[in-house]
Formats: structure tokens, C-alpha cells, sequence
């Protein structure tokens, strides 16, 4: 599972659009939009930030799918 799927799937578990995670995070929505879409890959700060709103530990972003 890509790093844009775990964000996506984590943000849906918890019911939240791609609006409300960007007023949550601080970050835009068109930068939500390419790292699900895995057009690019979010800076460290960014990644901690939506792993703190949808509830994930940080390592669950990062590590590909065994």
C-alpha cells in the first residue's frame, strides 16, 4: 500500500474530508490532494502532523506494505 493509500484510507476510517483534514493539518487542500494521489510525498513535518489527526503512528506512513 502506497504512502497517498494509508493516508487515505486512514482519513476515511475516521470520516473526515479532504477539507476538514486541511483546516486540521494547516495544510493545503491541493497538497492533500497530490500526496494521495501520490503525485508527491509530504516534508517529515508535514507527515507528522497527519499522522497525528488521523490517529496513526508515524512508522504506519512510512513503512511499505510487507
Amino acid at each position: 500500500m502506497t504512502l497517498g493509500q494509508k493516508i487515505r484510507k486512514a482519513r476515511k476510517r475516521i470520516g473526515l474530508s479532504r477539507n476538514q483534514m486541511a483546516k486540521l493539518t494547516g495544510i493545503s487542500y491541493g497538497a492533500l490532494v497530490n500526496y494521495e494521489g501520490d503525485r508527491t510525498e509530504p516534508p517529515l513535518s508535514y507527515a507528522v502532523k497527519i499522522a497525528d489527526v488521523l490517529g496513526v503512528r508515524l512508522d504506519y506512513l512510512a513503512r511499505d506494505k510487507i
